[in-house]
């Protein structure tokens, strides 16, 4: 008995390190699964108006009315910085390989963080094990 408690206490402590933040694609507006191929195109930091739509939506889940057309996002897979063509590469991938979502999360920095970041606005994390705190992802902004 001994043994299953640690087993257990081990297997929902490491699942809370986890990024538990998935989108389910029936809760997305149908016409983004049409225009996937167009999203990130450029490596640009600065989202399009389409790009900071569907994030909006894509981010809904967390309760946030979100307006990001226009932000400039920061995109850090795991724990190193790549850019916005890489997620959308991934988003689009899952989708149409196996109609998942990519594990990410959206960190919106307020104004010290932003000016500390270089003028990030905010982060997408994607495919990191465990979430990351933003003086975390300061720290990876600032080294890249």
């Amino acid at each position: 008995m001994k043994n299953y408690l640690i087993l257990f206490f081990a297997l929902v402590g490491y699942s809370c390190l986890a990024q538990q933040f998935r989108v389910d694609w029936k809760d997305i507006p149908e016409h983004w699964c049409e225009k996937l191929d167009t999203l990130g195109q450029d490596g640009l930091p600065i989202l399009s108006e389409e790009e900071g739509l569907f994030l909006a939506d894509y981010f809904k889940q967390e309760g946030q009315s979100l307006d990001l057309k226009g932000k400039k996002i920061a995109f850090i897979c795991s724990v190193s910085k790549t850019d916005k063509a890489r997620f959308f590469q991934d988003v689009r991938s899952r989708y149409f390989e196996l109609n998942r979502s990519v594990s990410c999360r959206l960190y919106v920095f307020d104004e010290n963080q932003n000016e500390q970041t270089g003028g990030y606005d905010g982060a997408i994390v994607f495919w990191s094990k465990r979430m990351l705190k933003p003086k975390k992802i300061i720290s990876i902004l600032k080294s890249s």
